[in-house]
């Protein structure tokens, strides 16, 4: 069948202001074709990714490489954080959609709770009685192991945390740059560590708790003395936002991922560049933040896995830093990555709420991590939003929001109406103001 037209807003604002928006069209496939995940993903950004996606009904169906041909989604946003439990079946998994979810694996859903405001990060403490911990866009929070909120936690707006090996201390990031160590379950403030220039963005502890790590916008990683509170060294290596941290087992390696496409590998204590790893690229969509955003070392420590921003993962060796394989089947910026204890259990998350479950030793899928509630299909509207140079780019699929005059609607829509804009304007022409066509689920 013809392949028919469809559209959605590119919406750029700057300070108080708003450019015109702009209506992209793009190509979507008629109801009754089949969407081949690796076909979809081909060429298309975020934003279209997601227009091409609405409306799909998840399916049981496999494409000829043995993974399912529609997306199945774990969120309604952005996964931001991933962690499993030593348990290796306990699985959380955090979003910008406000929820933060418990799971069984391979797919099982346990529990959901909410908080306010998109969550950045979610850890496991593991020791009786299990908690999970929540870093939200307005508050962090800890949570029985069913869901139940244990009450709110005075750490401020965290941006990133590791909880230490014994678990009684939780370090934490945060957006005017400091570092804080607080004893947890209390909220005593053990350590307030300053030295960066930016945000901080990325935060690890080594195996025997002795050394922290901070990584940053300023573009450094930064190791601090546990028991004296004070900065070790600087590494300095990256031309990029510091986004991730990774620890080996034994605390001789760290690894830090960066806006700038690459993974460094450091020796410790010294804190010598041991290499540089490229092999991710910018991604196809212009609009995201770019780069390595996620990392995680397998118990052994003989492997380490990358995501970025370009979609992939990557397994390089350890210590030499040699790409052993690149998984490709997620068609959205990777931005969250967690191996379990088995260290053949790797789980991903990316920019458009997908999990997925990969076997490491065979180096491919292996499950979705599904919640019904979080299909693309059920959904009213996908907004995503991210700042550029300055300009906040807004990127919608309005189901229920005006479009400019000359759109017309064609997925998984009814007929809807135009509207006259303030400023005038006819619901026919294509000139100043015009109509808005208006997008409705069936």
């Amino acid at each position: 069948m013809t392949d028919k037209p469809e559209f959605h807003l590119n919406r750029v604002s700057e300070g108080n202001s708003e450019e015109e928006p702009q209506i992209i069209s793009v190509n979507a496939p008629s109801a009754d074709v089949k969407l081949n995940r690796r076909a979809l993903g081909r060429g298309v950004g975020l934003s279209t990714a997601l227009l091409l996606l609405k409306g799909r009904k998840a399916s049981a169906q496999t494409s000829d490489n043995g993974v399912p041909s529609t997306f199945v989604n774990a969120h309604r946003s952005r996964i931001t954080s991933l962690a499993i439990g030593l348990d290796n079946i306990t699985l959380v998994t955090a979003s910008l959609d406000e929820r933060t979810k418990i799971w069984s694996l391979p797919s099982g859903l346990g529990a959901t709770f909410s908080g306010t405001g998109g969550v950045n990060a979610a850890r496991i403490k593991n020791a009786s009685p299990a908690r999970v911990i929540t870093a939200s866009r307005s508050e962090t929070r800890h949570w029985s192991i069913t869901g139940v909120s244990q009450g709110t936690l005075s750490y401020g707006i965290i941006t990133a945390m590791a909880l230490t090996t014994a678990e009684t201390a939780l370090v934490a990031g945060y957006e005017d740059a400091t570092v804080k160590v607080w004893a947890y379950p209390n909220t005593t403030q053990t350590a307030n560590l300053t030295g960066h220039k930016a945000a901080v963005r990325a935060i690890a502890v080594s195996p025997d708790g002795s050394t922290y790590f901070s990584g940053s916008r300023d573009r450094t990683v930064r190791l601090w003395s546990a028991s004296s509170a004070s900065s070790i060294a600087v590494l300095q290596g990256h031309t990029g936002d510091v986004q991730a941290l990774a620890v080996s087992p034994d605390g001789t390696l760290l690894a830090s991922a960066s806006q700038d496409n690459t993974v460094n590998l450091w020796s410790l204590p010294s804190g010598r560049l041991l290499a540089t790893l490229k092999g991710h690229t910018r991604g196809s969509n212009l609009f995201a933040p770019g780069g390595v955003t996620s990392l995680a070392i397998t118990p052994d420590g003989r492997m380490l896995a990358s995501g970025a921003w370009d979609s992939t993962i990557n397994l390089w060796s350890l210590p030499d830093g040699r790409l052993l394989a690149t998984l490709r089947e997620h068609h959205a910026g990777v931005t969250a990555l967690a191996i379990a204890l088995d260290g053949n259990t790797l789980v991903s998350g990316d920019a458009i709420g997908v999990a997925i479950v990969w076997d490491i030793a065979q180096r491919r899928f292996r499950s979705f991590v599904y919640d019904r509630a979080a299909n693309v299909s059920t959904q009213q509207s996908q907004t995503s939003t991210t700042i550029v140079s300055g300009r906040t780019i807004t990127y919608t699929l309005p189901c229920g929001s005006a479009i400019p005059a000359g759109a017309t609607c064609t997925c998984n829509c009814v007929g809807g109406t135009y509207t006259v804009p303030s400023g005038g304007g006819t619901s026919g022409g294509g000139g100043g103001g015009g109509g808005g066509h208006y997008w409705y689920p069936n």
